[in-house]
C-alpha cells in the first residue's frame, strides 16, 4: 500500500477545508480486532476530490485488505469515507497501524498486547502518538499522484502557514477494549506526543475451574463474577502475543487477619477505639492511636493499656471484655477447613499487636488450620510493601500460584504488583469493584457457609 494512507487522506487539510478524522482501535477478548478510519469532509473538500472513490489510494487500500465504504455524500454536500481492516492478534494490529501512517509515523510506538496470567487476561493499548513530522513529510508529487490538481502543489511548506490551514480540523484516536472505551483528541501539528494508556482485564472461568480444587473454583469464581465483574470464557488455543508459560495452580491463599480473618471487614484499630469509647474512656483519639502503636511495637501489654487510657475497672477483666468483643468473620472457619481438605495452604498475615493475634487464634483454635503466620509491627506508609516482601521471603515462594484476600486496597495493589492474584473483601454489601480489584462481599459467595463460628 502507498506511503501512509491516513496522511495522504489528510492532505485534504492543505485546502483549508473542514475535516474530522477518527481512528478507532477495537480489540476483543482474544486479542483480535480491527482498525477503523472514518473521515468526514465538508462540501468544499468533497468538490476538490470528486474522484476519490476511483482513485489509486482507495484501490491500494482495497488491495491491502481494507474494507472501504464511500465516499458517501450527504444532503449538505459533505462526504463520509470509512475504511476498516481486521487483525487476528496483537502483532497484526501493529502491522495494520503501520499501513495507516507508515513505520515511522504517528502510531509507530502504539502497541496492542495481551498478557495472560492464572484465570485472567489483560488487554492493553499503550504508546505515544507523535506528529513530529506531520504533513511536511508528504511531497507535492505524492499528493498530485493520488488526488490530482489542484491539490498537488498546494501543500504549504511553512509550519505556521500549514497550522493555519488546519484550524478547522479535528483528529481523534478511539480505543475500545472489553468493558472499556476511551478517546484521545490529537493535534496533527502538535510538538508534544499524546500518551495513550488503556487496559482491560478479562476473567476466565474455565482455567480456574480446571485448577482441580473445589474451593479454588469457588474463590476464583468471585474474581470472575461476584463484584460486578463479568464472567468470561475463552476458547482453548486463543492467540496470544506471549509465549506459553507453565500452568498456574492455586497452592496458597493469603488472608489478612485485619478485617478478613477477624471482625468481618472492620479495622482492629477501629474496634479498639470503639471499645475505649464505649467504656467512657477520657483519652483523646491521638492518645488511643499512640497506645495502639505501643501495643504493636510490644512495649505495652494489653492489660497495662487501660490505665494509660484512664479506663476504670479491673485490667484483666477489661482485657477479657475486649477480646470478647472481637469476632471471627462468618464463614472463614469453613473456608480454612476446605482449604486444608483440598491441599491448599492458608497463610495469615497479621499487622495487629502480636498479643492480640496469638490470643484470637487460640480462642477460635485456628492454628491447626493455618499453615503459616506472618506478623509485623510496622505502621508506616511502607508497611504494605514490607508485609508483602515478608510473605514472599517466608511461606509463599511463588506469588503466581497464590491468592491474596484483604480489606486494604493499598495492600492488594502492592500484592498484585508482586504477581499475586487478589480479592478485596467488602462485607458492607457493595458490589461495584474498586478500580480493577475484584470484590467479595461474603464467604457465602464461595459456597463455604456463612454462619458465625
Amino acid at each position: 500500500m502507498r506511503k501512509s494512507a491516513l496522511w495522504l487522506l489528510l492532505a485534504l487539510l492543505a485546502t483549508g477545508c473542514r475535516l474530522d478524522a477518527l481512528v478507532e482501535i477495537d480489540v476483543g477478548e482474544d486479542g483480535s480486532g480491527s482498525v477503523r478510519v472514518e473521515i468526514l469532509a465538508d462540501r468544499e473538500a468533497a468538490e476538490k476530490i470528486p474522484d476519490l472513490a476511483a482513485g489509486p489510494l482507495v484501490e491500494d487500500m482495497r488491495e491491502a485488505g481494507w474494507r472501504v465504504h464511500g465516499p458517501d455524500r450527504s444532503s449538505d454536500g459533505s462526504v463520509r469515507f470509512t475504511a476498516t481492516k481486521r487483525f487476528s492478534d496483537p502483532r497484526g494490529a501493529r502491522a495494520v497501524l503501520q499501513e495507516l501512517t507508515g513505520p515511522a509515523g504517528p502510531f509507530a510506538t502504539l502497541r496492542v498486547s495481551k498478557q495472560r496470567s492464572f484465570g485472567r487476561s489483560e488487554i492493553s493499548v499503550r504508546g505515544d502518538v507523535r506528529f513530529d513530522s506531520g504533513l511536511a513529510t508528504l511531497s507535492d508529487k505524492e499528493i498530485a499522484e493520488l488526488f490530482g490538481d489542484p491539490l498537488g502543489g498546494n501543500l504549504p511548506k511553512d509550519p505556521a502557514e500549514l497550522r493555519r490551514t488546519m484550524e478547522d480540523v479535528t483528529v481523534a484516536l478511539k480505543v475500545t477494549l472489553p468493558g472499556l472505551e476511551r478517546t484521545w483528541p490529537l493535534d496533527p501539528m502538535g510538538e508534544r506526543p499524546t500518551s495513550v494508556r488503556a487496559s482491560s482485564t478479562v476473567w476466565h472461568w474455565q482455567p480456574l475451574a480446571a485448577a482441580g480444587v473445589a474451593v479454588a473454583a469457588g474463590l476464583f469464581a468471585v474474581i470472575a463474577g461476584v463484584g460486578g465483574l463479568r464472567r468470561r470464557r475463552t476458547a482453548a488455543g486463543s492467540p496470544s502475543d506471549e509465549p506459553d508459560q507453565p500452568p498456574r495452580r492455586l497452592r496458597q491463599v493469603v488472608l489478612h487477619a485485619a478485617g478478613v480473618l477477624f471482625d468481618d471487614g472492620r479495622d482492629p484499630a477501629d474496634v479498639f477505639a470503639e471499645f475505649v469509647k464505649d467504656r467512657q474512656g477520657s483519652a483523646m483519639p491521638e492518645e488511643v492511636k499512640a497506645v495502639l502503636a505501643r501495643l504493636r511495637q510490644g512495649t505495652l501489654r494489653t492489660d497495662e493499656c487501660w490505665r494509660v487510657l484512664r479506663l476504670e475497672g479491673d485490667p484483666e477483666e477489661l482485657t477479657d471484655q475486649f477480646f470478647a468483643s472481637r469476632r471471627l468473620t462468618p464463614g472463614v472457619r469453613q473456608l480454612l477447613e476446605r482449604l486444608r481438605e483440598s491441599g491448599v495452604q492458608a497463610v495469615v498475615v497479621d499487622d495487629q499487636p502480636r498479643e492480640w493475634s496469638a490470643r484470637l487464634r487460640d480462642i477460635w483454635k485456628l492454628d491447626r488450620l493455618v499453615s503459616a503466620i506472618v506478623e509485623t509491627s510496622e505502621i508506616e506508609d511502607t508497611a504494605a510493601e514490607s508485609l508483602v516482601e515478608e510473605v514472599l521471603r517466608g511461606p509463599v515462594t511463588d506469588a503466581r500460584h497464590a491468592l491474596f484476600i484483604s480489606c486494604s486496597e493499598r495492600l492488594l495493589e502492592v500484592a498484585r504488583s508482586f504477581g499475586f492474584e487478589v480479592v478485596l473483601y467488602r462485607p458492607d454489601g457493595g458490589t461495584e469493584p474498586r478500580g480493577s480489584l475484584p470484590t467479595l462481599s461474603s464467604f457465602a459467595d464461595l459456597g463455604v457457609g456463612a454462619s458465625a463460628s
